[in-house]
C-alpha cells in the first residue's frame, strides 16, 4: 500500500463547486474524499464568487449557475475530469473535459489567479494613489488658511496665504498672500504636485510697494507629528538672498460669493484674524496682580504681561518682546474669567487694542 505522506497533492490549487444534485451519495462522498486528500477545497454549497477554480456539472440544464461561472470565467467541466486525473495520478487538462453547453474561456487556473491578483493589486495601489492626492489636495481648497513666517536672516515676519480659487482649466491653484509687518497683500498663482507646492506673487494689492513682485516660493506639504498639515520651504526668486518659509494650514474659511460686489461699490469695515498665543502666568506678588509670558506660536516670539485682577475681571498690558519679532507693542487687554462656579476650568475672553487704534477679541481656554 502507498505511503498517503507521499501522494502528490494535484489538487492542491483548486477550489470545486459541485451544481448537481448528489444521486448516490456514499460514491459522491468518496469522491469528495479523495479531491481532499489530493489537496483540493470542496465548497459545501452551490457558492460560485471569485475563488471557485472549478464548476463540475454534468447537466447542461442548470443555465443560470452556469452562466454566473461562465461570467467569471470559470471552467465548468464534467465529473470525469475528477475521476480521470485521479486514475491517471496528474492533473489533467480541465479543457478536455468541459461542459458541451458551456462557452467559458479555457484560461488556465493559474493563469487566472495571477491575472485577478495582479489586477486586485493594480486596483488597490490606483486607489491608495488617489487617495493620497485628495488628502493633500484637500488642504489647498478654497477657504484654506495657511499661516506661518517667512525669515530673512535676522528678520522674521509673518505671512498669511488664503487659497481662493482653483483654475481647473489651468490646473492652477489662486489665492491671496498677507504679510502684516509690511502692511501689504498679493494675489499669487500657485501648482501643486505631488507634495510640492510652488507659487508665485504677481501683483500687488492697492497702492503699496512693499513687495518684489514677482516673487517665486517652493515648499514641500507634510504632516506634522502632530498631524497638522504643514509647508517648508524657500524663496525661488533671488539666488544670493534665500529666505526660509515655514507655514501650517490653520483654518477653513468659507468662500462666499456675493453678486452686489460690483465696479464703484465702497464698503467700510474691520479685518479680523486669529493668531495662536499661549499664556503663562508666573508671578502673583500680591492678590490683586499677576504678571507672566505670552508666547506667539506663529511668530515664534515671546513678550512681558503684567496686569490686574478685580474679582471676575482682568486688566492686562504686553510691554516687553523677550525673543522674536513681529508683534507690536504694548498691547492692552481687558477679559472677564467665565465658566461654571467652583471650577478651576474657565475661560478668559475680551478685547484688545494697541496704541495705534488697532483692536480685536481674544480667547484663552484653561
Amino acid at each position: 500500500m502507498a505511503d498517503a505522506s507521499m501522494v502528490e497533492e494535484i489538487f492542491e490549487q483548486d477550489v470545486f463547486v459541485f451544481l448537481e444534485k448528489t444521486v448516490d451519495k456514499d460514491e459522491h462522498d468518496k469522491l469528495l474524499d479523495k479531491i481532499s486528500e489530493l489537496g483540493g477545497t470542496v465548497v459545501a454549497t452551490r457558492s460560485i464568487n471569485k475563488k471557485t477554480t472549478l464548476v463540475v456539472c454534468n447537466d447542461s440544464s442548470l443555465t443560470a449557475d452556469i452562466t454566473k461561472a461562465e461570467t467569471l470565467n470559470i471552467p465548468i467541466v464534467k465529473k470525469e475530469f475528477i475521476i480521470e486525473s485521479v486514475k491517471q495520478a496528474k492533473r489533467l487538462n480541465p479543457s478536455d473535459y468541459l461542459l458541451a453547453s458551456t462557452s467559458t474561456s479555457t484560461t488556465s487556473t493559474d493563469d487566472k489567479k495571477r491575472k485577478d491578483t495582479d489586477d486586485g493589486n493594480a486596483d488597490d495601489n490606483a486607489a491608495a494613489t488617489k487617495k493620497a492626492k485628495l488628502d493633500i489636495l484637500k488642504n489647498f481648497e478654497p477657504g484654506c488658511v495657511w499661516c506661518g513666517t517667512c525669515v530673512d536672516h535676522d528678520e522674521t515676519y509673518p505671512l498669511f496665504l488664503r487659497i481662493l480659487k482653483i483654475d481647473e482649466k489651468d490646473e492652477t491653484i489662486l489665492g491671496e498672500t498677507e504679510w502684516p509687518m509690511l502692511n501689504a497683500k498679493a494675489k499669487f498663482k500657485a501648482t501643486l504636485k505631488d507634495n510640492e507646492f510652488n507659487w508665485e506673487e504677481y501683483e500687488e494689492i492697492g497702492d503699496g510697494d512693499q513687495l518684489n513682485i514677482p516673487s517665486t516660493y517652493q515648499a514641500k506639504f507634510a504632516m506634522s507629528s502632530s498631524n497638522k498639515p504643514t509647508l517648508d520651504g524657500k524663496t525661488t526668486h533671488d539666488d544670493t538672498n534665500v529666505s526660509t518659509i515655514k507655514m501650517t494650514m490653520t483654518k477653513r474659511e468659507k468662500i462666499v460669493l456675493l453678486p452686489f460686489l460690483v465696479v464703484g461699490k465702497e464698503f467700510e469695515g474691520n479685518l479680523v484674524q486669529d493668531f495662536a498665543l499661549s499664556l503663562k502666568v508666573t508671578g502673583r506678588k500680591t492678590e490683586k496682580s499677576v504678571e507672566g509670558t505670552i508666547d506667539w506660536v506663529d511668530f515664534s516670539t515671546k513678550t512681558k504681561f503684567k496686569g490686574t485682577v478685580d474679582k471676575d475681571t482682568i486688566n492686562f498690558t504686553e510691554y516687553e518682546v523677550v525673543s522674536g519679532d513681529g508683534v507690536e507693542l504694548p498691547c492692552n487687554y481687558v477679559g472677564k474669567l467665565t465658566g461654571p462656579s467652583g471650577s478651576i476650568d474657565k475661560q478668559l475672553s475680551g478685547d484688545y487694542k494697541l496704541d495705534s487704534g488697532i483692536g480685536g477679541k481674544f480667547t484663552l481656554n484653561k
